[in-house]
């Protein structure tokens, strides 16, 4: 593989001192399905790292060799479980209920560890004594590689530990951080949820741990997509929507000024990709009339606070110009299977 030279100095490295034998157990979290092309690599760039670790590879309704593929490396290492197809999150949750380990670490089937990304999650541990962090992404896009901190402008913001408000306005979803396993416990991913579907999860981990603490080294590849049903599906974004405005409603949270605000900022701009998208739709069905208007009324999503911790966030949507409430705030949760 070939680096950008503005990235290549940045790449996690082998240290020359053995691994100490008293650093933990990490648990790997590998949600797959149908990942027969990608999974093997992915597999040695965690196998391959200087540590203790675990992988819990839970295989979501596989079609294809993915199963036999992991069966193939006979490692003590890999853990498998099979379950039906029910999404990635559950499938993530399955994960939680079967880690054994001090710290949890995440790895997508299609993506792949840098050499020497075990021991940049040590050091960052080591140095900062921070109960969560996340190294560097390489991002391989279109032909192209570039480092997500930088891209997001953060490189000069490394020395104090982002809030979970800074979490959400920078949009730092795609970061993959590794956390001490006791601050996810009572956690759950929402298994209701595909688009963006791990931000409520880790916008609480952060908010517990009092920040999150980013370490400027390239230590996970990413293989991104841009024409993928989830950048581009109506009702994925609607999904966003939902997700959010339930972390603006949900019991116990405590949400700061500066969380509320950044999430209502999140909430706004996932319901403009929503108007968006159905726009785009339109067009290409050829109702254009109605593609135009959606795009020039320009309907905008206010938030009002709940009447009490455990209602949900009253969430009116309310075409531009207009003086009430067009579509009433349970619509956000019609997309959600169970009825929550």
């Amino acid at each position: 593989m070939v680096l950008p030279d503005s990235v290549r100095e940045n790449v996690a490295q082998e240290t020359t001192p053995p691994m100490s034998a008293d650093r933990p157990l990490v648990s790997v979290m590998m949600p797959v399905r149908n990942g027969a092309d990608t999974i093997g690599a992915a597999l040695r760039s965690v196998l391959s790292q200087r540590g203790s670790v675990e992988i819990v590879v839970v295989n979501d309704g596989s079609t294809d060799a993915t199963r036999d593929i992991v069966l193939a490396f006979h490692d003590d290492r890999i853990v498998l479980v099979d379950q039906p197809p029910r999404g990635v999150n559950a499938a993530r949750n399955t994960a939680l209920d079967h880690m054994t380990g001090r710290w949890i670490a995440l790895l997508d089937a299609d993506d792949e560890w840098l050499p020497g990304r075990l021991d940049t999650i040590f050091d960052c541990l080591d140095k900062r004594q921070t109960a969560l962090m996340a190294d560097d992404m390489l991002i391989e896009r279109q032909g192209r590689q570039y480092s997500l901190m930088e891209s997001k402008g953060l490189l000069a913001h490394v020395e104090n530990p982002v809030t979970a408000a800074e979490f959400t306005r920078r949009d730092l979803g795609l970061l993959q951080p590794t956390v001490r396993a006791d601050l996810t416990e009572g956690l759950r991913f929402p298994e209701h949820v595909q688009k963006t579907g791990d931000f409520p999860f880790w916008f609480q981990v952060v908010k517990r741990a009092g920040g999150l603490q980013l370490w400027p080294i390239l230590g996970y590849r990413h293989r991104r997509n841009p024409g993928s049903v989830s950048a581009q599906s109506p009702d994925l974004w609607m999904q966003s929507v939902a997700a959010t405005s339930e972390l603006l409603s949900m019991p116990g949270l405590a949400l700061t000024g500066s969380e509320r605000s950044a999430l209502e900022m999140r909430l706004r701009l996932a319901w403009g990709r929503y108007q968006r998208s159905i726009a785009q739709r339109e067009w290409v069905a050829g109702n254009r009339s109605a593609a135009v208007t959606r795009v020039l009324s320009r309907p905008s999503i206010a938030v009002e606070r709940a009447n009490s911790v455990h209602d949900r966030a009253r969430v009116s949507l309310v075409a531009k110009g207009s003086r009430r409430p067009t579509v009433d705030s349970t619509l956000l949760a019609s997309n959600d299977p169970r009825g929550r």
